[in-house]
């Protein structure tokens, strides 16, 4: 019989410590030789590679020990371990040695072509600290025999020295920066004058979030703190005269309180804000000594776990801040006596230029006007037409104007809302014409001030503005999107807007056709009118204006078209070369074409999720200043303020890792009794003084102002609050509904209650956030079935098919409905029929997930 051959395998634990050589003295002083068979090479590291992992779990760390020169200008630090004389021997005749260790012990194993070797030591209990700390990837180990010592040269790998510290935010595991960790404290305790290196491990791999209790109690002292600083610093910024602030164009008396506002948000556009870097340095770089006499310097991330080779240049936050007065103090009349008193003074001499995405000034500028090129027919010279049309045959009679910068292919006037009489002659440079694709790569300056509302109060911004501004003193567009005119409002009074308000007309309602004159076919020396689709706006005629008002909705339209723009721009978007020609165009956003001299994001909360649509799309728009104007500028935690101040480009707290390493989690383990700690002492209750203390509050302090109506009402002169009660009796089918929600919110509740162990008479502020808003999630349904059945009953055509999908199942279904059009649908047959108030879904059966509950959480409320 044939016998399979078997491959030597590593040796046992027990065999290990019976059978190779150790320290101990009656050990024998042989190491242990296994020969391998000649087998494969790729056999052969398959073999090794399994039986490394088997090691492995009995020495979970290993050092690879290389015989090189080690660097010079990398190396840390050289350690001398006194060795006897057979593991001198050992490491002279060994090939790719590798150290393998636990808390114990450690092994020397090496291999060479025709056999494995160990080394097993159980009495290096006094190196093993130094091998746990030098096992880091990050760090690479050489080792020299000299006189009778094995030295160990610990050098910095080359390609974990970074150089752009704020650009990669690469965490290293948790083990991994443990070791680094501890050999740079170990380097510092042989320095007696070196400070101990400080330990943010619990800030980098924690992500803890405060309860809602402790958010409401949080969030007020941040505002107190806010408030105490602009009382202390108010000779700093009550630097204007009242007088200059109500001038004529501001037709509304401001009150004390809002001139107050007014003149800390013209300070905050006047001034860079101080932060101290040196102090950010210290807190996130340790400076790292190396042994070589070079004068090299390498820094540790304190927060990444990596190296860099020098310490970031942090940009100065934008000039700006966020105007978070409470509601009904007055934000948008703030704002619009800002816009009034500090528009961009040297517009007629500087205005008007254009940049790159670099922020540099472009050299070509025209100062001839080129006219736009006659009609095609008119043309005997053939001709490229890359329009946002497609050059369809509806449009091969409109007029074609052609790129001044790019002497490229040409477009329809009317397609791209070329006319410069509305706008060349308000630029102090004119240009000529620039085709959409050359705006991809331009910023125009600009002295407008985009203000984006959501869609619902942009009706209200236009009546504000045309309620306190002066006539013809501002120009004013709306802008509804590129595939829609420009809009100019008139200012004079509301009056002008009772005509808009009655016809219901939403001036941001997407694809807004337009009348343009063509070429008759019948008659071609005769023009006739045709309704065009538009394709692109002109950021020319945006840039010259005063205030250009637009919504969310046109904002989060026109993310597509920036971010392919943009993958274009950095080349992740090309695409190869095509067998035809294309006919349709690229175009970017002319929002993103312009550099705004202002941009106000009202009710700012909209970009507190950076991944969401708007957010995405504010941070391709350049402005000089910012602003976020929000009554709850965090609402349901303290980490919503991060989108703020990424908006706000804070360095560095606008990247998300360091927001959670330097403020958000710092703030908590200062403030929050809920955070988690080994220790027997737990923070009491936040006090104003703890608040204060930490970094958090030091930097939301110095762009946040906040009014409330407890610190200025003595001048608002408001009448006392009269409350009067109206008891209404539901109708028949009203009641039905209502106490059917009702039965399905209890029944939610006991199983929540039950799953989560919950007690019922637990506050639902002290609850933890995934069960918070599932009980607000249900007691929003209760809400909107007193407000309006139509809400919480499914209608329509989704009605019809999800009662269809439920009776392809169950074809006896009970309908719990009034007429053909309304219906209730229950999942669970068993639930319903031991409980007829049994949830209408499996979503309100089982809980509603937690994005699913915020989402609602203002839905039909009242």
């Amino acid at each position: 019989m044939r016998l399979k051959p078997s491959f030597p395998q590593f040796l046992s634990s027990k065999r290990r410590q019976l059978q190779s050589f150790c320290f101990h003295f009656h050990a024998s002083r042989q190491p242990i030789e296994s020969e391998l068979p000649k087998i494969g090479q790729a056999k052969k590291r398959k073999l090794i590679v399994s039986e490394e992992r088997e090691l492995m779990h009995t020495y979970p760390h290993y050092i690879y020990l290389l015989r090189d020169a080690a660097p010079e200008d990398l190396l840390l630090q050289t350690v001398s371990l006194p060795v006897d004389t057979a593991m001198i021997t050992v490491l002279q005749a060994c090939q790719k040695p590798v150290l393998y260790f636990n808390n114990t012990a450690f092994v020397l194993v090496w291999r060479d072509d025709q056999s494995i070797r160990e080394y097993v030591s159980e009495t290096g209990d006094a190196v093993i600290p130094l091998l746990f700390a030098a096992s880091s990837n990050l760090l690479d180990v050489y080792y020299r025999l000299v006189n009778d010592c094995l030295h160990l040269d610990i050098c910095i790998k080359s390609r974990c020295i970074e150089s752009a510290p704020l650009q990669s935010t690469r965490l290293t595991s948790q083990i991994q920066y443990e070791k680094i960790h501890n050999f740079l404290t170990l380097q510092c305790m042989l320095d007696t004058s070196a400070t101990m290196m400080p330990d943010f491990s619990v800030f980098l791999h924690t992500r803890h979030s405060e309860t809602q209790a402790e958010f409401v109690t949080l969030i007020k002292l941040l505002y107190d703190c806010a408030q105490t600083r602009h009382n202390s610093t108010h000779r700093v910024w009550d630097l204007i005269d009242t007088s200059s602030i109500q001038n004529a164009d501001l037709l509304t008396q401001l009150r004390p309180y809002q001139v107050d506002a007014v003149k800390w948000m013209a300070y905050q556009e006047s001034h860079v804000l101080q932060v101290d870097a040196q102090r950010l340095h210290r807190a996130m770089f340790w400076p790292v000594p190396l042994a070589s006499s070079t004068q090299r310097k390498v820094y540790f991330s304190l927060m990444t776990g990596t190296f860099v080779d020098q310490l970031p240049t942090f940009q100065p936050p934008c000039l700006g801040g966020i105007l978070a007065d409470e509601m009904g103090l007055g934000k948008t009349l703030e704002l619009i006596a800002l816009i009034l008193l500090h528009p961009w003074s040297d517009w007629s001499v500087s205005g008007g230029h254009l940049r790159n995405f670099d922020g540099e000034l472009c050299s070509d500028e025209f100062s001839d006007y080129d006219a736009p090129t006659p009609p095609m027919m008119q043309d005997d010279r053939p001709c490229q037409v890359l329009c946002s049309c497609g050059n369809v045959d509806e449009t091969r009679g409109f007029s074609l104007v052609q790129c001044t910068r790019c002497d490229g292919p040409r477009q329809h006037a009317v397609c791209v809302q070329y006319d410069p009489s509305t706008f060349t002659d308000r630029l102090p440079i004119e240009h000529g014409y620039i085709c959409p694709q050359c705006w991809s790569h331009l910023r125009i300056d600009s002295k407008a001030t985009l203000i984006v509302a959501p869609d619902h109060i942009w009706q209200q911004w236009k009546e504000e503005l045309q309620a306190h501004v002066a006539r013809d003193s501002v120009d004013i567009l709306l802008y509804a999107g590129m595939e829609a005119p420009v809009t100019p409002v008139e200012l004079g009074g509301r009056a002008s807007t009772t005509g808009l308000k009655s016809t219901n007309v939403n001036p941001y309602a997407p694809r807004t056709r337009v009348t343009a004159l063509r070429t008759a076919a019948s008659q071609p020396d005769q023009m006739e009118e045709e309704l065009l689709l538009p394709g692109f706006v002109q950021p020319g005629q945006l840039a010259c204006a005063d205030i250009v008002l637009t919504s969310y909705s046109v904002v989060q339209r026109e993310l597509d078209w920036a971010e392919v723009v943009a993958e274009r721009r950095s080349g992740l978007g090309h695409r190869p070369g095509l067998r035809l020609a294309p006919r349709y165009m690229c175009r970017p956003s002319p929002l993103t074409c312009v550099r705004w001299w202002r941009v106000c994001l009202d009710e700012a909360q909209m970009v507190e999720r950076i991944t969401s649509k708007t957010a995405r799309m504010m941070s391709q728009i350049d402005a000089k200043h910012r602003w976020c104007v929000t009554g709850t500028p965090a609402e349901k935690s303290i980490d919503d303020l991060y989108g703020l101040f990424a908006y706000l480009r804070f360095e560095p707290f606008s990247i998300r890792h360091y927001w959670h390493c330097l403020l958000y989690q710092p703030f908590l383990a200062a403030t929050a009794p809920s955070w988690p700690t080994s220790s027997d002492c737990t923070v009491a209750q936040p006090t104003f003084s703890a608040v204060q203390s930490t970094r958090l509050a030091e930097m939301l302090s110095m762009v946040l102002w906040r009014n409330t109506k407890a610190l200025v009402g003595d001048q608002l002169s408001l009448p006392p609050i009269t409350e009067q009660v109206h008891w209404i009796n539901f109708t028949p089918v009203e009641r039905y509904i209502h106490d059917r929600v009702l039965a399905q919110s209890a029944g939610a509740l006991d199983r929540l209650s039950r799953t989560m162990c919950i007690s019922p008479d637990q506050p639902l502020a002290s609850l933890p956030g995934a069960a918070h808003w599932r009980l607000v999630y249900l007691i929003t349904r209760l809400r909107q079935a007193c407000t309006h059945a139509s809400l919480v009953v499914v209608t329509g055509a989704s009605s019809r098919r999800m009662r269809a999908r439920v009776h392809q199942t169950d074809p006896n279904r009970h309908r719990l409905g009034h007429g053909p059009e309304i219906g209730y649908v229950d999942d669970d047959d068993d639930m319903y029929h031991a409980n007829p108030g049994a949830l209408n879904s499996s979503a309100v059966r089982d809980g509603p997930s937690v994005s699913a509950a915020r989402a609602h959480r203002n839905f039909g409320t009242g």
